[in-house]
Formats: structure tokens, C-alpha cells, sequence
């Protein structure tokens, strides 16, 4: 299970009830919303009827994409090696090309993950790289668990 939410103990039952009743939406809905932060009425009237001005740019992706891709490259042109030098991505978990990765203070991220930290900085979906990392933390564990399975096979073998 990725995510859990306990819709019941939310303290504010107050506010679920008025917002159920002004936007004509479930409790349960509303309680969900306000577990993820949309906890005021200015806020869940952005999230229900957003602005073009709340519209992420749509080509943002795209020219991360670009950018993170052509960093792996330089990387390589200024150093070949480093398209055979691995390590363990501080965010993903999984073992990754040294080329195209980034310092992030005590985090090193390969190149994937970069582009995940720096769409997520952009649209305001992480402050820095402490939120990404935690955020990921699902994702690290399974990736630990494919590879204590692969190490277990390979001992069978």
C-alpha cells in the first residue's frame, strides 16, 4: 500500500462539513483534500476551479527532459569514463550511471531523478531535496526488495 489516510481523525470536521456543503462534494472527498494540504477555502476553490494562471507551462517537462539529457552528455564528452562508473541513486535506490547525476547537498541523484527534482522544483511540488527523497521512499524500498530477490536467486543458482 503506497499511501494510507485516515480520513476519520482529521480535527477539523468543522471545515469539511461547510466545504461538503458550499462546493456540494462528498465529506469523505473534502477530508482527502484537506489531508493533502488543501485546508482552507481560498485553497480548494484554486483546486476546483483553477486559472490559467494555476496551469503548469506544458512544454516545462519537455525541455527538462532536453536539459537533463544533454547534462548525461556533456558529461560523458568531458569524461568517457564516467559512462561506466555506477552508484546508488540517493532518491530511486537503484544503481545508476555516474554521468548526467547531481549533488544535492548529501543526495547524489542519477540523471532520471534529476529530471523528477527539477520538474518537482519548478511546479512547486518539492521545496528541495529533502521532500523529493522522502517522497521516493516507496520506491527505494522496492527497489532494495528486487534486489535481495536477485541476490537470492543468484545464491539458489
Amino acid at each position: 500500500m503506497k499511501y494510507l489516510c485516515a480520513l476519520d481523525n482529521i480535527e477539523n470536521q468543522d471545515f469539511i462539513k461547510k466545504m461538503s456543503g458550499t462546493y456540494n462534494l462528498d465529506e469523505h472527498l473534502v477530508s482527502l483534500l484537506y489531508s493533502r494540504g488543501i485546508n482552507t477555502q481560498e485553497k480548494l476553490g484554486k483546486f476546483l476551479s483553477p486559472g490559467l494562471n494555476d496551469l503548469y507551462d506544458p512544454f516545462l517537462f519537455e525541455n527538462m527532459q532536453a536539459v537533463v539529457e544533454q547534462m548525461r552528455l556533456d558529461d560523458i564528452e568531458e569524461d568517457p569514463s564516467l559512462e561506466d562508473e555506477v552508484f546508488e541513486c540517493s532518491c530511486c535506490g537503484k544503481t545508476k550511471c555516474l554521468a548526467g547525476s547531481i549533488q544535492y547537498g548529501k543526495y547524489r541523484l542519477c540523471n532520471d531523478c534529476v529530471l523528477l527534482a527539477e520538474t518537482g522544483f519548478a511546479i512547486g511540488k518539492f521545496k528541495n531535496a529533502d521532500e523529493l527523497i522522502k517522497a521516493m521512499e516507496d520506491t527505494r524500498l522496492e527497489e532494495m526488495c528486487e534486489f535481495i530477490k536477485l541476490e537470492e536467486k543468484r545464491e539458489i543458482n
